[in-house]
């Protein structure tokens, strides 16, 4: 329930009001610390490890969720730590303030350990990249065993992207082409064309597609390789796409890899949403969606900037 509100603290009853102690502030940045050590990095951690059991009810039914999630919300989590580090008033070690309605049997104790949880966030994100290495790498060697006409050797998602290469190829939405690599039948690029009459008209957007042994069971990782700046992808170039959120309960029309790409159209050519949830990066989302004029025409001048460097690939 105090998550519902942008300051928990007048949640509580009886603290409705501001009484000018600060306290308000304390409660929100120990709810922040607590958010993304048990929340994020707990979760996380036993998602990674797979463990049987969790004190945080993990359920592996939403093991490729929270995955995506996280890959999507990286660079925000990284933010928000290096930004209260940052602060003298709550800097490591410093003990989190009891509440005036927190008790020993209902409170959060313990410390702010900032350092900590950004080293958490960088091994999660490390072990997430490191097991897309192994997909890219399983990809390489199946695929010389296909050529090799190892066929019987070859994984089910090898066998099901070869059998829908064609059928994909011509479902592909106007303003945009794919094609599997050469050399691993599990990564493939696509190239989607600026929309004209947008901000990204005259651009060529490179989108990677690297697909999991158990493809179609778990969702491919996508991103962009070409430099993008948009409130719904990160700098790293994963898009928000609601479909690799909840691939296990999707229209299976919407779990082709034609859908994800026509979704990754509309990311250029639909207005980008205001829904805070959706901004991967904070940084275009504040300019695009700001009241300054400046600051909106600077927006756009990232865009183009984006626009110009895809031409120079």
């Amino acid at each position: 329930q105090p998550l519902l509100h942008k300051k928990p603290y007048h949640n509580e009853p009886s603290f409705e009001q501001d009484d000018g102690s600060g306290d308000i502030q304390r409660y929100n940045d120990k709810i922040l610390h607590e958010t993304v050590r048990v929340a994020v990095c707990d979760v996380m951690e036993d998602t990674i490890q797979n463990r049987a059991t969790s004190s945080n009810g993990v359920s592996p039914i939403f093991q490729h969720t929270r995955r995506q999630l996280f890959l999507m919300y990286h660079e925000r989590y990284l933010h928000e730590v290096q930004r209260m580090s940052e602060r003298n008033d709550i800097r490591d070690g410093t003990q989190f303030k009891k509440m005036p309605f927190e008790c020993a049997n209902n409170g959060m104790s313990g410390s702010f350990q900032w350092t900590k949880l950004r080293t958490r966030l960088g091994k999660l994100h490390a072990t997430l990249m490191s097991e897309i290495d192994d997909w890219r790498r399983q990809g390489a060697e199946q695929t010389s065993l296909l050529k090799a006409h190892h066929d019987a050797a070859v994984n089910s998602c090898i066998h099901y992207l070869r059998q829908q290469e064609d059928r994909i190829r011509h479902e592909m939405p106007e303003g945009a082409s794919i094609g599997a690599d050469e050399t691993n039948a599990c990564v493939w690029v696509a190239t989607i064309f600026g929309p004209s009459e947008t901000l990204w008209d005259g651009g060529m957007f490179q989108v990677e597609f690297i697909f999991p042994p158990d493809f179609p069971e778990a969702p491919p990782f996508v991103h962009f390789l070409t430099s993008m700046f948009h409130p719904h992808i990160n700098s790293q170039g994963v898009p928000y796409l609601r479909t690799l959120v909840i691939w296990k309960h999707a229209d299976p029309k919407e779990k082709t890899i034609s859908a994800l790409v026509g979704q990754l159209i509309s990311l250029l050519t639909v207005e980008p949403s205001p829904e805070p949830a959706t901004h991967l990066n904070n940084t275009a989302a504040d300019l695009h969606f700001s009241r300054s004029d400046d600051e909106r025409k600077e927006y756009k001048r990232h865009v183009k900037r984006c626009v110009q460097r895809s031409m120079d690939m």
